[in-house]
């Protein structure tokens, strides 16, 4: 088998682990036992368990960045357009969340917390998250789409949006039946109407 076929098989394994034990309680063995592999094999790619759990959730990080940013930086024509790609958007990023529910809470509750190296992990994320943000209100302020704003302040505002619903709604319910996209419609009609009927007078 390649280094890369092993190490990979390794990941699925330590993902499989981590989200049925949890960080604390998941071993070296358990990781071995699924993956069906001898413990030298394991250290050949990586030290500890400390160190498979990292690059897992790197990796993961990673390529929610990465989907998210193939989504939200299309060049949307009108305010419909935008509505229908930050919708997708949205949808992909909220199922990412729940179908990894069970790794992202021993990420939350027993990882990162007292691990600097993991919490910079998380931060890093929501940096790359802001950035993306602003380019997308930048882009859409420079061509009237949006209004004139601060636009670092809103896309610090908008991070905490949208990422609250998955931390809150999602992580913490325990719900299985949950309805991404009449979340994800929501969210998106939140941030494009606001929640003041067009009708109201005050």
């Amino acid at each position: 088998m390649a280094r890369t076929d092993v190490k990979e098989k390794i990941l699925r394994a330590s993902k499989s682990v981590f989200s049925g034990k949890g960080y604390k309680k998941a071993t070296v063995a358990d990781i071995l036992s699924e993956a069906g592999i001898a413990r030298a094999t394991f250290y050949k790619y990586f030290p500890s368990k400390h160190e498979v759990f990292f690059e897992l959730f790197r990796d993961m990080l990673g390529n929610l960045y990465e989907d998210a940013r193939s989504f939200f930086l299309r060049e949307a024509q009108d305010a419909k357009e935008w509505e229908s790609t930050l919708r997708k958007g949205l949808s992909t990023f909220y199922r990412f969340f729940l179908e990894n529910r069970d790794i992202i809470l021993a990420y939350y509750s027993e990882a990162f917390v007292p691990d600097p190296k993991l919490y910079a992990l998380w931060d890093d994320f929501e940096r790359k998250m802001i950035s993306l943000f602003m380019q997308i209100l930048d882009s859409g302020v420079e061509r009237g789409a949006f209004r004139p704003m601060d636009t670092n302040l809103v896309a610090n505002i908008l991070l905490m949006i949208f990422l609250g619903v998955p931390n809150r709604y999602i992580m913490t319910g325990g719900r299985s039946d949950i309805d991404i996209e009449s979340i994800a419609h929501e969210m998106v009609k939140l941030a494009s109407e606001g929640m003041v009927a067009r009708t109201y007078r005050a």
